[in-house]
């Protein structure tokens, strides 16, 4: 009989193991603050950035002279260099998307970074190099670990978007970057399972959470394939619909997946925390922006009273107005989100389009919020199809959203629009030069220009350029692209403008208001208004791939032999959402 004192036999550690798992626990939360600490320096950036703009407001320059060199410029001339070469210069995806260097090279960075973090350290203590033991795991930690930063950039009320002053579509391109870069460390993760053997509990066929790993997997997989901008901008109803079903089956899936390892609080936890954030202050917007819909003690006249007016203004361009409460406040160029539940395809169904007019309460104490739709396909096509005179439409509204420009501050400020892009434009025209003379944050020349392909589009701006005051220096410059010697400016990046003149009733005899026949040619515009300015100029457009590209090939050339001289540094501004 053993002697009950008899000494049991213990395993020694795998020291591959105990070096392999601390890595797989620690390489994550390197990755997390690395990404915190980038989201700190982009804010601490974007504040110090409007700290001195604010501070150093209210200059006025007499002359557009420039002066002898000056050392004191070289800051200026570096940083205004710089924006040129990393935000003007683009790379083409496709026909009709491209992104600037800085994007290209923060996506590129974010792969690099998961893909290094997931393969270094990943030699064993017996030399096997990138031994499958070390990285397949770790690869799904990771993966794991960034779905709360897919779901931060993809956030409606995004925090980021906030504090960085990075536009939305901005912050949208980094969320798909996301979602695409963790779907292939999902595959690196099961390709080294497999290339390990399935066995034991990793067999498939046996345990429900391997199952859900593949379905996860799989969901996230076919969810980036289609959810792509050809198919986006084909149906963006299917979009949405296809969105909701993956991802829902993707978090539930993947949910069981990691709580079999208990590693749910690594992403799925901070990810549903993230989301139902999300999701509960839209909800609160939602009922207090539309609330007599939403009471079922409201009497019908308080409800009516939100419904919306859709006035067909052409068979391309609609124009939606309709009343809030006075405490919906936004920002000229921000956008809403808008849902007519009785005409969407889907009840839930909702679109992001520029709110077109200024905060301006009405006699009853509220604020009438105007929206100009270009038709397409979807939900445009049926609101032309069901617009009626004088029948009224319920609709929600959620928002304000994006983060336009804050163009306080800026000596010569610059709007060119491309069709509906005036939806950006007018708001932020109209802001501009309402701006009492005393102001700080008044600029001293404000220039639209818009390019439209019918001649009678020009009257909308009538009420906007109606009480300009005289003591400010405003230049409108409309140009009608329908002529049938020309092509539309949509496709083209760069012409000469058009000699012909033509003369609108209300408009020709304005000064500042010039219609001309062609296309316009955005660098001999901006040439000619560089030269005429100092201090800060900003530039802002909205419309079609070939203005934004015309208008981003019109300042992409650094010039600091200029500004050296006094000339003025150039921001640009390219509105890409809700538009």
């Amino acid at each position: 009989m053993p002697n009950a004192f008899t000494k049991v036999a213990v395993a020694k550690p795998n020291p591959d193991k105990v070096l392999r798992v601390a890595r797989t626990l620690v390489y994550p939360q390197h990755l997390i603050w690395l990404i915190v600490g980038c989201i700190a320096l982009l804010s601490i950036v974007n504040f110090a950035s409007l700290a001195w703009r604010h501070f150093s407001r209210g200059r006025r320059y007499s002359s557009s002279t420039r002066h002898a060199i000056s050392v004191t410029r070289i800051h200026l001339a570096a940083a205004d260099t710089l924006q040129a070469l990393a935000f003007r210069w683009t790379l083409p995806i496709g026909n009709s998307f491209s992104i600037n260097f800085f994007e290209f090279a923060v996506c590129v960075a974010y792969v690099a970074a998961l893909l290094s973090w997931s393969f270094a350290d990943t030699t064993s203590l017996g030399g096997v190099k990138f031994d499958a033991h070390y990285y397949s795991n770790r690869a799904g930690r990771i993966a794991a670990s960034q779905l709360p930063i897919l779901g931060a950039f993809g956030m409606r009320n995004n925090i980021i978007a906030l504090l960085t002053g990075i536009g939305f579509d901005k912050i949208n391109l980094l969320h798909r970057t996301a979602a695409r870069a963790i779907c292939l460390l999902v595959w690196i993760h099961a390709g080294g399972r497999l290339a390990l053997g399935l066995s034991g509990d990793d067999v498939m066929a046996e345990n429900p959470w391997v199952q859900c790993g593949v379905l996860a997997g799989s969901s996230l997989t076919l969810l980036c394939f289609l959810t792509v901008r050809p198919i986006r901008n084909w149906n963006y109803e299917f979009f949405i619909v296809i969105h909701f079903i993956f991802v829902f089956i993707m978090l539930i899936a993947l949910y069981f997946h990691t709580r079999a390892r208990f590693i749910t609080y690594w992403g799925i936890w901070p990810t549903m925390v993230i989301w139902g954030t999300d999701r509960f202050i839209s909800l609160l917007r939602i009922t207090l922006l539309n609330f007599s819909y939403l009471n079922p003690f409201s009497s019908k006249e308080s409800k009516r009273a939100l419904d919306a007016s859709i006035e067909v203004l052409s068979p391309l361009f609609l124009r939606v107005s309709f009343k809030r409460p006075a405490y919906f406040r936004w920002r000229p160029g921000q956008s809403a989100f808008i849902c007519f539940p009785t005409i969407s395809a889907l009840p839930w169904e909702s679109h992001p389009f520029t709110i077109s007019s200024l905060p301006k309460a009405t006699l009853d104490g509220s604020n009438e919020i105007v929206f100009l739709l270009r038709v397409h396909r979807g939900l445009t096509a049926r609101l032309l199809k069901e617009a009626k005179v004088e029948k009224t439409y319920p609709v929600f509204i959620n928002g304000p959203y994006s983060n336009p420009p804050v163009l306080g501050g800026y000596n010569t400020v610059m709007l060119i629009a491309g069709g509906s892009g005036i939806s950006f434009a007018l708001p932020l025209f109209e802001y501009l030069t309402s701006m009492p003379q005393s102001s700080k944050d008044r600029p001293q020349r404000v220039v639209l220009i818009w390019a439209i392909r019918d001649a009678d589009h020009a009257q909308w701006l009538a009420p906007a350029i109606r009480n300009i005051p005289g003591d400010l220096s405003v230049s409108v410059k409309i140009f009608v692209t329908s002529d049938k010697t020309a092509v539309s400016a949509e496709n083209s990046a760069d012409v000469s403008l058009s000699d012909e003149k033509t003369e609108e009733p209300g408009l020709h005899d304005r000064p500042l208001v010039s219609v001309d026949y062609g296309r316009p040619s955005i660098t001999a515009i901006v040439k000619n208004e560089v030269e005429k300015s100092r201090g800060r100029m900003c530039v802002n457009v909205c419309g079609p791939s070939g203005l934004i590209e015309a208008t981003r090939v019109a300042v992409r050339k650094p010039r600091p032999m200029d500004i050296l001289r006094g000339g003025p540094t150039i921001t640009l501004h390219v509105e890409g959402f809700g538009g």
